[in-house]
C-alpha cells in the first residue's frame, strides 16, 4: 500500500517499516518485497 500509493501517499519508509514486521513473522512475500526496496534503493 505505502509502497506503491494505493489510497495514501508513497511512502518507501512506512512501507519498509511494514514489510520488516511482517517478513519478521515469517511471511515469504513481505520478505521478496523487503528485498526488493533493498536492491531499489541500491541502485
Amino acid at each position: 500500500m505505502y509502497e506503491g500509493g494505493y489510497g495514501v501517499k508513497t511512502n518507501l519508509q512506512q512501507a519498509y517499516a511494514w514489510y520488516k514486521r511482517a517478513a519478521a513473522q515469517g511471511l515469504p512475500d513481505a520478505q521478496l518485497r523487503l528485498g526488493t526496496l533493498f536492491l531499489k534503493a541500491a541502485a
